[in-house]
């Protein structure tokens, strides 16, 4: 079909009109153009043509892509997977996860025992109730330890599982290995704040089992622990009992030390339990926290002036 052509209105310099074609776009222009009323050269109609063919050269080069793609995809073989290993490694996960399970539920019940424990000391004096208490908190205790080292032995990387290990263990008595499996996660897992507590009282509970100066070191590795990782702990009442407890330890040691090494730690109980209670005056342990700092400054002020 060919173009319409009108003619512009305009003389040339032969003395006739110039032709135009009217825009195929827009027919309804009243001069047949579409840029400002002005209509377009009669050549811009063959760019039109090309443009045309521009565009069906791309529509073939893309279907000819898209057929040639489809075809590799339909004639490529799916990846090898081992069905019998997934199987396994999914069964290894569930066996995990119920060990570990297990291993939790006995841990609560043993909390629970424990402030059962703590209700027929405070109200009661039944004795028989309260040893039959204590030896369940220690059954429950006990199997909570097995559940989480079959846990521990299906899954050697899961950091939950020492982390867990690391705290039933300190409540059995077993502190060389409750600090072994604290000392891991901290080392593989830092943020984890719960562990640092663990490790803290693994150290004291291990340190009053000694005397001396291995007593005094335990103690000291405690309060290390502490002050690396207390400022960081996010909980309010974990991180005021922690300083609570550094405060506690720092008084023992302070009872077995002589000269400077007596200053210094009542020194760390007047700067740090003081300055956090300074920081934090209504927090749980605000009491005692002052009453360790108010101790703490007698006791300093004695020593150094001659009173032992």
């Amino acid at each position: 079909m060919k173009p319409t052509l009108r003619t512009s209105g305009k003389t040339n310099q032969a003395g006739g009109s110039d032709v135009y074609p009217a825009c195929l776009a827009c027919p309804a222009c009243p001069d047949g153009g579409w840029d400002g009323g002005r209509a377009r050269p009669a050549q811009n109609t063959y760019l039109l043509i090309l443009d045309a063919l521009a565009i069906s050269v791309l529509l073939f080069a893309v279907c000819f892509c898209n057929t040639g793609c489809k075809r590799e995809i339909e004639s490529a073989s799916p990846p090898e997977v081992d069905t019998e290993e997934a199987c396994l490694g999914w069964e290894k996960r569930r066996k995990f996860e119920e060990w570990y399970n297990k291993g939790v539920a006995c841990l609560d019940w043993c909390n629970k025992a424990a402030r059962r424990v703590t209700l027929l000391m405070e109200y009661t004096h039944n004795s028989e109730e309260l040893d039959q208490t204590l030896r369940a908190q220690h059954t429950f205790l006990q199997q909570a330890e097995g559940c989480f080292r079959e846990a521990l032995r299906i899954d050697p990387n899961s950091i939950a599982s020492h982390q867990a290990l690391c705290q039933v263990t300190s409540k059995l008595g077993k502190y060389d290995e409750a600090i072994e499996h604290g000392l891991l996660v901290l080392e593989k897992a830092p943020s984890r704040m719960l562990i640092y507590r663990y490790v803290a009282v693994a150290y004291q509970r291990k340190g009053y089992e000694l005397a001396g100066r291995e007593r005094s070191e335990y103690y000291e590795k405690a309060v290390q622990i502490i002050l690396g990782y207390a400022p960081r702990d996010r909980d309010p009442l974990g991180q005021a009992y922690m300083y609570t407890y550094m405060g506690e330890i720092c008084s023992e040691l302070a009872k077995w030390l002589e000269g400077k090494e007596r200053i210094n730690q009542y020194d760390r109980i007047i700067r740090h339990v003081g300055g956090y209670v300074e920081q934090h005056p209504d927090n749980e342990f605000a009491e005692d926290m002052r009453a360790l700092v108010r101790a703490a400054r007698e006791f300093k002020a004695d020593f150094e002036s001659g009173y032992k």
